[in-house]
């Protein structure tokens, strides 16, 4: 029996979820070894953007890292969403988390990038 277009989109984002599962874990990793212990590891090579957040008014400047320390604490919590979604067939409401903390993340890095120009 062939797959329909609904089955295959899902086998499309599970496959996504490994590879995205798998990028969490190293760029926390990273984080940890790189911002938190301040040690140089081969994680390293991943990048680390060097924003200057000094031209954003004080109040923002909190408001931004303050959104930076909860993307660190939230990506393991991703990750255990991730391998939560796999024991599913079919799209439920960790999936729908995994959408919306994938969209904050790409918000803050597009945020970090911009205030490196």
């Amino acid at each position: 029996m062939k797959p329909n277009t609904k089955e295959k989109i899902h086998i499309l984002w599970k496959q996504v979820l490994i590879l995205l599962g798998i990028f969490l874990v190293l760029h926390f990793l990273k984080d940890i070894t790189q911002d938190v212990l301040k040690i140089q590891t081969p994680l390293d090579y991943m990048g680390d953007i060097k924003e200057d957040a000094s031209s954003l008014p004080s109040w923002l400047q909190a408001i931004y890292f303050a959104l930076w320390i909860l993307a660190t604490i939230v990506q393991p919590l991703m990750v255990y969403f991730i391998f939560k979604t796999w024991k599913h067939n079919t799209f439920n409401r960790n999936d729908k988390i995994i959408v919306y903390l994938l969209c904050y993340f790409l918000a803050m890095m597009i945020w970090a990038f911009t205030l490196t120009l």
